[in-house]
């Protein structure tokens, strides 16, 4: 009996769906300005492994006093991605 073949795929569309909901659109055009996070979503499209990238946009608009830091932390908290 062979295993059920999983589609990689169909899971890194599921992780970027669940990256992508965590940025309102105003950070998402905000995050979309430096060259970093472009490339960083490349990357990360192609590994399926948005969680560096993830940290690192946090943290960026909670330096830039974007995002409250008790959201972020919240977030990071919570995460299953």
């Amino acid at each position: 009996m062979n295993p059920p073949s999983v589609d990689l795929g169909e899971n890194r569309v599921g992780a970027a769906k669940a990256f992508a909901e965590q940025f309102s659109q105003f950070e998402w055009q905000y995050l979309c300005s430096y060259q970093w996070f472009l490339t960083g979503v490349d990357h990360a499209l192609a590994s399926g492994d948005f969680f560096p990238l993830r940290l690192r946009a946090e943290q960026t608009l909670v330096d830039e006093r974007i995002r409250p830091r008790w959201k972020a932390a919240k977030h990071l908290c919570h995460s299953n991605v």
